[in-house]
């Protein structure tokens, strides 16, 4: 589980995790690698995103951080 500010975003049936525990962890670092572990049915990564402890849909955050990301270089895109 990472904290980003007021989110938590756990990653999890990981096979092995990378991140250790009070690890700083910058874009497109490793965190884990899938897996299938627990009651799982196959390899994958099943992501669950909290806002002040509230579960929140994690694909919501991935459009944020999309928009963000074509907001931030339109501008550069500008200079």
């Amino acid at each position: 589980t990472l904290r980003h500010g007021n989110y938590t975003v756990s990653y999890c049936h990981l096979s092995r995790v990378l991140a250790a525990k009070g690890t700083v962890v910058r874009p497109r670092d490793a965190v884990g690698i899938t897996g299938s572990t627990g009651r799982s049915t196959g390899e994958h990564l099943h992501i669950t995103c909290k806002l002040n402890g509230k579960s929140v849909d994690p694909s919501v955050v991935f459009d944020y951080i999309k928009s963000m990301q074509q907001e931030c270089v339109s501008a550069l895109a500008r200079l």
